[in-house]
């Protein structure tokens, strides 16, 4: 019980991780591209109301996998090659989950695909994309959030339930820990290495000694018993003519500049488990080679590898961008978006389609720290009333205004960072200035429009020559997060 609570444990802290990374990510783009965000929902819309006909037909986590690679084929434009296999692949997913897809179910998926590339020939996306597209449809309440990560931690992981099966009363389990998302690593969070074994195959003799005995004869040790009807049972579901020795093992790793200590703790880690495992297949091999029993039980006896725990893996591959050491330490930052769900954000529904989702705008003139005590009547009000056990309410640690507030300012400085990323290097026509931002700019070098990303030259050249209409003098200044703003007087 001790190794699965570790492990929820761990799992828990690696949700919570990613779980920020990806909504700390979100919140940027729909603060840095509100317009383009507002063309990616339509597309979504219409995909989902396209193929809407396909609810009477498979269940809806699998109407809606389809639904989101359909998105994301539209979003990122892959190569064709890589385009049309992803389609299909999308398309065989779909009709195994069908009892008996029809012609006329296959027509109209290829109408319904066609169209939505069709209609969307000319669309092309800025934003940088560091998860999958569809990650942008989903949004969540924070308060709500709050509330089932802190019924998690508060409990450690266990829950006393009624034991129907027995009828003896009360039990303890242990509980999963909530996740509200998959695990779903960034596009730039991959290592840049690789592996590969060195093998040789080797023909599994017709004496084969686990294919001749009988497991439970009297003759056979107990301790190799388990390992014979394991084979066995792999060979009459599965059976082979050789087995595949790993020789050597070669990997790569590219270096680059930002390479950390936790990069390459997870770099000797991947090394670790890829040694374990080709060691590990090497004594099953072995075993399947063996032709007499003492050979079998060396093979059998051979100390194994310890391979790193699951659990281990994923944290280390968990998200970097916010230092999190345990769950209760992600919950704070929930709360934290929480008030900047408060203050900016608004929701969203196109019922048609059964999509919600949320848009960037300052919806309260009142000061940050009178939002955060609402935020805090709220998650009270939240938390103690799906608390039905009123004996140890008192013991429930809830936030307080300064708490939540602190909390948003760690969570902006995050989104900040992204917004900074995102702006790098081009022109931010959206950008106002106040006068003495750009008295503070024309102190800085001219920046000239060969200067400027290719998509961005013309946009400027054009707002420069309308300045110059209205009599200003216009020009290019490169802010200190290295973006490009106009300025004039």
């Amino acid at each position: 019980m001790g190794k699965i609570l570790e492990d929820n444990r761990k799992n828990a802290l690696t949700a919570i991780r990613d779980l920020l990374a990806k909504e700390v990510y979100k919140l940027a783009v729909i603060k840095q591209y509100p317009e383009e965000f507002t063309r990616i929902i339509e597309i979504y819309a219409d995909i989902s109301r396209t193929f809407h006909f396909l609810g009477d037909y498979t269940d809806s986590e699998t109407l809606n996998r389809f639904k989101e690679e359909i998105f994301d084929c539209v979003i990122i434009r892959p190569p064709m090659a890589e385009l049309k296999t992803r389609l299909q692949n999308g398309v065989d997913y779909l009709k195994r989950s069908i009892d008996e897809p029809d012609d006329k179910l296959s027509a109209q998926l290829k109408k319904g695909v066609n169209g939505i590339f069709n209609s969307r020939k000319t669309f092309q996306s800025r934003i940088p994309y560091r998860y999958p597209p569809a990650l942008l449809i989903h949004w969540y309440d924070y308060i709500s959030l709050y509330r089932e990560l802190l019924r998690w931690e508060e409990k450690s992981g266990f829950d006393r339930v009624w034991d129907d099966f027995f009828d003896g009363g009360y039990i303890t389990q242990i509980t999963s820990p909530v996740s509200v998302t998959d695990h779903i690593r960034s596009y730039d969070s991959y290592l840049p290495m690789s592996f590969h074994y060195a093998t040789e195959h080797v023909a599994i003799p017709e004496n084969a000694w686990y294919r001749h005995v009988a497991p439970f004869s009297p003759d056979v040790p107990k301790e190799i018993m388990d390992d014979i009807i394991t084979l066995k049972i792999q060979d009459d579901f599965s059976p082979q003519s050789d087995v595949e020795i790993k020789t050597e093992l070669n990997f790569s790793v590219l270096l680059y500049p930002d390479m950390t200590q936790a990069h390459i703790d997870e770099i000797v880690e991947h090394v670790r488990y890829q040694l374990s495992r080709g060691h590990n297949a090497n004594l099953e091999a072995e075993k399947q080679l063996a032709c007499d029993q003492n050979a079998f039980t060396r093979a059998s006896s051979a100390s194994k590898l310890n391979e790193p725990d699951f659990a281990d893996l994923r944290l280390l591959q968990s998200a970097r961008l916010i230092k999190i050491d345990n769950l209760a330490q992600g919950i704070k930052y929930v709360y934290g978006l929480a008030l900047l769900q408060e203050a900016y954000l608004e929701w969203h529904q196109e019922k048609s389609c059964k999509l919600s989702w949320c848009s960037w705008k300052k919806r309260s003139g009142q000061r940050l720290e009178i939002l955060a005590e609402k935020v805090a009547e709220k998650i009270e009000t939240a938390v103690l009333r799906k608390n039905h056990d009123k004996k140890h309410q008192h013991d429930i640690r809830l936030p307080t205004a300064s708490m939540i507030k602190n909390s948003y300012d760690e969570v902006s400085l995050e989104i900040q960072k992204h917004i900074d990323q995102f702006q790098l290097g081009r022109l931010q026509m959206q950008k106002r200035l106040n006068p003495v931002q750009m008295r503070k700019l024309m102190d800085t070098p001219e920046i000239l429009l060969s200067q400027l990303h290719e998509e961005d030259s013309d946009v400027a050249r054009q707002r420069i020559a309308e300045l110059t209409r209205k009599g200003k003098t216009a020009s290019i200044r490169r802010r200190e997060n290295g973006s490009f703003v106009i300025v004039w007087f």
